[in-house]
């Protein structure tokens, strides 16, 4: 899994922007049934969204307390 995603890394020459990798990071989890989450807070730490991939593959944000 750590190979993978150097990989990765080293495809998108280091200057992706934090989606790319989030999506990278996702897809990884994804591929080894790793089980894992990837879970993103607001700036005051006061709401929470589990960040998932869509049909199209790419991260979504879904709001975890409403």
């Amino acid at each position: 899994m750590k190979s993978y995603l150097e990989e990765k890394y080293s495809e998108r020459s280091h200057t992706g922007n934090i989606s790319d990798f989030e999506q990278d990071l996702l897809k990884t989890f994804e591929r080894f049934k790793t089980g894992i989450g990837l879970y993103k807070s607001n700036s005051d730490h006061t709401a929470w969204s589990e960040a998932v991939l869509n049909d199209s593959g790419f991260p979504e944000q879904i709001p975890c307390n409403n």
